[in-house]
């Protein structure tokens, strides 16, 4: 696994007890971090193999259609990881018997002097998909 920089250490320490589920890549689209919620969301993530070239295969992430997410450079993750840009978009995450409905808010995650470092991503589960042009926050 690459060093992840100091900066981001310090980032995943902060979210390691969220409830919503965080997930973070290196700058080379390497999976460095996925809190319990995470790991509870999505399954195991394997910080040894798993990459953004395979995130579309391990995440299960489907567009709110239902459709599955096969190209690895739609998904969130990595668009905020390999275009810098920040991304929200609603998803359904479907791992075995499960289906949960997810607010993804991917971002590039900067060092002090604002080179990037890598990208997060967070998932908050909602009880529904809201309606289009709505956002709803279930707690």
């Amino acid at each position: 696994m690459q060093r992840v920089s100091c900066e981001l250490e310090q980032l995943l320490t902060v979210t390691a007890l969220m409830t919503d589920s965080v997930i973070a890549c290196d700058e080379w689209g390497q999976m460095v971090y996925a809190n319990f919620a995470a790991q509870t969301l999505f399954g195991k993530v394997d910080m040894e193999k798993n990459s953004m070239d395979d995130c579309p295969e391990f995440l299960g992430m489907f567009d709110f259609r239902g459709e599955r997410m096969l190209d690895p450079h739609e998904m969130p993750l990595a668009q905020a990881a390999y275009e810098g840009k920040v991304v929200r978009v609603n998803l359904l995450v479907r791992q075995e018997e499960t289906s949960s409905p997810v607010e993804a808010t991917a971002f590039p995650v900067l060092d002090t002097k604002g080179k990037q470092i890598g990208a997060m991503m967070v998932c908050r589960c909602l009880g529904t998909f809201p309606e289009r042009g709505r956002v709803t926050h279930l707690a």
